[in-house]
C-alpha cells in the first residue's frame, strides 16, 4: 500500500510526528485556543490487503497519544472496535457485508475489552 510503504520510507516517527504537529500546538497557545484531534488509529487489518501488527500500531499510537498530550491537544482515538480497533469484542459478532464493521448479534450480552498493548499506549490502566 502506497501510504504505508511512504509512512516508512519517509521517516514517521514520535520525531517527526511532533515536528508536524508543533506548530499547530504553538499556535493554539499563542492564540489562547483549544485544539481537537478526532479520528485518529491505526487500521489493525484487511484493508487494501495489509495486516498491520499490534506492536507497530501500540507504538504508533503511542506515539501519537504523547505528542498531543505534550501539546495539550485533546484527542480521541478513532473506532474503537473495528478496522482501527483497540478493544477485542467478545461475544457473537456479525461483519457487515457492505462496510465490513463488526457488531454484536446480541449487544446485551457482549463485552469490550481493551487490548493490553493499546492500553499501555494510551497511559491506560486496566485491571487484569
Amino acid at each position: 500500500m502506497k501510504e504505508v510503504d511512504d509512512y516508512v520510507r519517509e521517516g514517521w516517527n514520535k520525531k517527526r510526528i511532533a515536528e508536524h504537529l508543533t506548530p499547530a500546538g504553538e499556535w493554539a497557545q499563542r492564540n489562547h485556543a483549544r485544539l481537537l484531534v478526532l479520528e485518529y488509529g491505526v487500521l489493525k487489518e484487511g484493508w487494501a490487503r495489509h495486516d498491520t501488527d499490534p506492536d507497530t500500531r501500540y507504538r504508533w499510537i503511542g506515539d501519537v497519544t504523547s505528542v498531543l498530550d505534550s501539546l495539550h491537544i485533546g484527542h480521541t482515538i478513532w473506532d474503537e472496535s473495528d478496522n482501527f480497533g483497540i478493544d477485542d469484542m467478545i461475544g457473537e459478532t456479525s461483519t457487515d457485508p457492505h462496510d465490513g464493521s463488526r457488531r454484536f448479534i446480541h449487544p446485551e450480552t457482549g463485552e469490550r475489552r481493551i487490548q493490553p498493548g493499546a492500553a499501555e499506549a494510551l497511559g491506560l490502566s486496566v485491571k487484569p
